[in-house]
């Protein structure tokens, strides 16, 4: 059996700053296909934790691409990669 090629997926990180919570909130969307529809979403409470996801499930992620001025709501990183099954396994996203 061959490796998994994967498919194209948009990756994009939001950094929230929820009304009712000081500290920032990190949203990991996936876009997949041609009409560009999440098909999934995972809020994470720290910066640490969604950098150790990305890194568990790409390896070489660049953590200092979701690097982000204080207080403010942003969309901080935003790719299309390839993915292979395995690695949407890791980030906990599966068709």
């Amino acid at each position: 059996m061959s490796p998994d090629p994967g498919s194209s997926v948009r990756i994009v990180i939001q950094c929230v700053y929820p009304h009712d919570f000081s500290l920032p909130m990190y949203v990991l969307a996936f876009y997949p296909g041609p009409k560009n529809l999440p098909c999934h979403s995972e809020k994470f409470l720290s910066a640490e934790k969604l950098i150790l996801r990305l890194k568990a499930a790409i390896p070489g992620f660049d953590e200092t691409l979701v690097v982000h001025p204080p207080g403010t709501t942003e969309i901080i990183f935003a790719q299309t990669m390839k993915l292979s099954d395995a690695q949407r396994e890791a980030l906990a996203w599966v068709d």
